[in-house]
């Protein structure tokens, strides 16, 4: 049994296939494997823990 967590492979993949392979095919991979509400539970959460603006948010802000 494959006892390599997730975190250690995406590690090995970034590291053995560089940052441009990681950006440009493994995170489209990703997005097409997960379904659409398990994406955006990740989007809202990721964007909530960096403070991320969404579009509607950023003009709401200038708009106001």
């Amino acid at each position: 049994m494959n006892t390599t967590t997730r975190f250690e492979k995406m590690e090995w993949l970034y590291e053995s296939c560089g940052e441009k392979h990681v950006i440009n095919n493994v995170l489209p991979e990703l997005i097409n494997w997960i379904g659409h509400d398990d994406f955006n539970k990740f989007y809202e959460r990721h964007c909530s823990l960096w403070d991320i603006k969404s579009p509607e948010e950023l003009n709401e802000l200038i708009n106001s």
